[in-house]
């Protein structure tokens, strides 16, 4: 393009200093310059959209870890103050059990993050043995609470970054079913077609009201951390929910082919 990038002046107290080949030289020498400059222009442009991705991912991570995990310690907290005084002991102390084990996956969140900042990406395995994992987890907090209803279509394999993007949705969404909906049943699908594939997460809670802002004032970042780990996938999601009729999220994203990062085994078998 004719934007001008800088001006290169070149002078000598010598008159005989430059010869006829001296515009044309001085001419491809600046050329290279400019080059250089944008160059290092483009290379700072993408460290600050590096470091704001970092820090939006940051951001997620903590909401979808240590801020969970806070809230969800606060209501245990209340609730053993409740079991205390009405006497019941044991009731407490179960609560408080499950308020342990709250901690120790707060100090995991925690150890994950500092992990990941230092690059160390997860081992790599099927998304469905990711979300097995996760269900695992929430079955051993509340094991008489929630009713699972897992549907994959064979084995998908995604490169580590999606899924820790696809796994971030799906744990906010079933905490935003068990923390705030009360939901006793909650289904994944999992379906993939290559290139695109797709997971729905649906429940049967309290439901709400997508677009209106939260009844107590504060304000949640879950449903803008969802749409940016979408963004992220260059994906769409979608919210569905009522009022009294439960919640439907679904997410669809083109999977990447880069290093074979997609693979589907139809049946498989450990």
């Amino acid at each position: 393009d004719n934007r001008i990038t800088g001006a290169l002046c070149i002078g000598s107290r010598n008159p005989d200093a430059f010869g006829e080949e001296a515009p044309m030289l001085l001419t491809r020498l600046s050329k290279v310059a400019a080059i250089a400059l944008e160059n290092a222009d483009l290379y700072n442009q993408a460290e600050r959209v590096a470091a704001l991705e970092e820090r939006q991912r940051i951001a997620a991570d903590m909401h979808d870890g240590l801020a969970q995990t806070i809230s969800y310690l606060g209501l245990i907290v209340d609730q053993v103050s409740d079991n205390i005084e009405l006497g019941q002991m044991d009731r407490a102390q179960q609560y408080l059990e499950q308020a342990r084990l709250g901690l120790e996956r707060a100090s995991t969140d925690v150890r994950q993050s500092i992990a990941s900042l230092q690059d160390e990406l997860p081992p790599n395995q099927s998304i469905q043995a990711h979300l097995r994992e996760l269900v695992q987890e929430f079955s051993e907090a509340e094991p008489e609470t929630i009713h699972w209803d897992l549907q994959f279509d064979g084995e998908i394999f995604l490169s580590p970054e999606e899924t820790r993007q696809v796994m971030g949705i799906t744990r906010e969404a079933l905490l935003n079913a068990h923390n705030h909906g009360g939901a006793t049943q909650i289904t994944i699908k999992l379906r993939a077609e290559d290139p695109r594939a797709e997971i729905v997460i649906a429940d049967n809670g309290t439901g709400f009201v997508p677009d209106q802002p939260p009844a107590d004032g504060k304000q949640h970042f879950g449903l803008n951390i969802l749409r940016a780990r979408a963004a992220s996938l260059n994906g769409k999601i979608e919210i569905q929910s009522k009022p009294g009729e439960g919640t439907t999220i679904q997410l669809n994203w083109l999977i990447k082919d880069n290093n074979r990062t997609f693979r589907k085994v139809e049946n498989a078998q450990d």
